[in-house]
């Protein structure tokens, strides 16, 4: 059973206690007069300051039992001094005895009181410097958690970056790829295409080809037609003229025996007329006259077009003049320099009375009315370096009339195609302008002025030689052959061999000799 008791906080010198450290187990709860603590089987209540006439005025109604049954109330409750008031008021003999004891032990109680406030001190900053420490180990743990923080979010920043770096490494790497596969993509395209359009080269150059070979075909075939219809029309013109050739011989031999006679008559009449010249010749061989020849031939031409056979138709020329008595002086390609000391050369050693021969095989070319004779070196940068670098035929006609020689034939196969055409100038033209002879002297050109001579009757020609110099070495070789019957016996033949290539090519001569010459006698 509990028994009720009114507290105050009793402290004479005016302190104040607390109930829970002198009453450890007391249990608080709260009444309607005030505060009730439960200590072991006592229930305490507690009355504030402000009731403090009610607890009086209970102390003097005596429901306070005994006074070992009170105690000093916590801090925050006023406390009376007065116990010995209180003793009084509640109980005079018991109550003096217990306050005596209390006042006994008041020291007592204020040393623990000490203790307990010291201690609570101890404990109050020990719980302080806890909490601190806690708090500080709170911002610690914090600071580390937002530095943990901050590095996990920068260490998942540099991922993210080093992943966009990647991904972006990965897409310059696809993009790359990408682009070297478009690339190889459209250069495979244009090998195919280039391929492809050299495959249709090939085959439109196959086209052509068989195109060009069946109209050669067919141009042959009609040519062949045209032949066989030629031959069939020959053989009926023939058939038909046979008997007409009869009666003509026999009016021909009637007209030949009369020109016999009339023949007859004439070279009577001629050797009479050529008895002093043949004389002379006679009184000239007896003076042992000489027979002097120089030949030149220039293939190898160093600005302008090289010639094929000019050195070869030089070669045959010398031989055979070599064989018909001449003291011949043979010169290959020779440059301006060369050139000139030949014919300089070549004209001292003419004397009075000598039959002297001049054959130039290579380039010439008509400047005005004179002809030049190309050397190997000629430039041709324009026409006065033509003149000045060339050698004018006429001068070496001059230079052999002025030695008095008393036969000078001059053969000239060089009426070639222009040398300077399709280099960018325009200088000569084809082929030689005519030549002025003096007097004893003979010119022979290989074509007529505007006209080329050929060096070659097509592909199928195998002749080292042109087609003048092969028959005029042919001609001259013939004994007792005069040089008039020669050369028109050359003429005629050239004339005919070029027409049957389509080409018109009449060797030209200027003649203003006195009396006959011979190759060979």
């Amino acid at each position: 059973m509990l028994a009720q008791l009114c507290l105050l906080l009793l402290d004479q010198v005016g302190g104040s206690r607390s109930v829970d450290s002198m009453f450890p187990n007391l249990v608080l709860r709260e009444g309607l007069s005030g505060f009730s603590r439960t200590w072991g089987s006592i229930e305490v209540t507690l009355i504030p300051i402000s009731r403090k006439p009610e607890f009086l005025a209970a102390l003097s109604a005596g429901t306070v039992s005994s006074t070992e049954e009170w105690i000093v109330l916590m801090g925050g409750y006023q406390a009376i001094s007065a116990p010995k008031q209180l003793g009084q008021a509640v109980a005079p003999t018991s109550t003096s005895k217990a306050a005596a004891d209390n006042q006994l032990d008041l020291d007592q109680r204020r040393e623990i009181e000490k203790q307990r406030i010291s201690e609570e001190k101890r404990l109050a900053d020990q719980k302080r410097i806890t909490e601190e420490t806690r708090l500080a180990e709170e911002r610690r743990l914090a600071e580390a958690k937002r530095l943990a923080d901050g590095k996990r979010a920068e260490e998942e920043r540099q991922k993210l970056e080093q992943a966009r770096i990647a991904e972006a490494k990965r897409l310059g790497d696809a993009k790359r790829a990408e682009e070297e596969r478009i690339a190889n993509d459209a250069l495979q395209r244009e090998q195919k295409l280039a391929a492809e359009a050299k495959e249709r080269e090939r085959l439109a150059a196959e086209a052509k080809e068989r195109e060009r070979q069946l109209a050669e075909a067919k141009e042959r075939d009609r040519l062949a037609a045209e032949v066989e219809a030629e031959r069939k029309k020959r053989e009926a013109l023939e058939a038909r003229l046979t008997a007409e050739a009869k009666e003509r011989e026999r009016l021909a031999a009637e007209a030949k025996e009369r020109e016999r006679q009339l023949a007859e008559a004439k070279e009577r009449e001629r050797q009479q007329a050529q008895a002093p010249q043949r004389q002379h010749q006679t009184q000239a061989v007896l003076r042992n006259d000489r027979r002097l020849a120089l030949v030149i031939g220039n293939d190898g031409y160093k600005s302008v077009q090289k010639l094929l056979n000019a050195k070869a138709d030089a070669r045959a020329i010398a031989a055979q003049l070599e064989a018909s008595g001449f003291k011949v002086t043979l010169q290959f390609d020779l440059t301006e320099r060369a050139m000139k000391d030949a014919l300089r050369t070549f004209r001292t050693s003419v004397e009075g009375g000598d039959e002297v021969i001049v054959f130039f095989a290579g380039h010439g070319v008509q400047l005005g009315a004179a002809n030049y004779l190309l050397p190997v070196d000629i430039r041709g940068d324009s026409e006065e370096q033509v003149k000045d670098e060339a050698i004018p035929l006429q001068r070496i006609l001059d230079d052999l009339s002025e030695r008095k020689a008393r036969f000078s034939l001059a053969i000239i196969d060089a009426c070639r195609d222009n040398p300077f055409k399709g280099s960018g100038r325009t200088i000569g033209g084809r082929g030689l302008a005519p030549a002025a002879a003096a007097s004893g002297q003979m010119v022979i050109f290989s074509a007529g002025a505007g006209q080329q001579a050929l060096d070659r009757l097509g592909d199928k020609d195998k002749s080292p030689n042109g087609l003048f110099t092969r028959i005029f070495i042919k001609e001259m070789a013939k004994p007792g052959v005069s040089i008039d019957r020669v050369v028109r016996t050359v003429r005629n033949e050239v004339v005919q061999m070029a027409k049957t290539v389509g080409h018109e090519q009449v060797p030209a001569l200027y003649d203003q000799t006195l009396g006959d010459f011979f190759f060979v006698r």
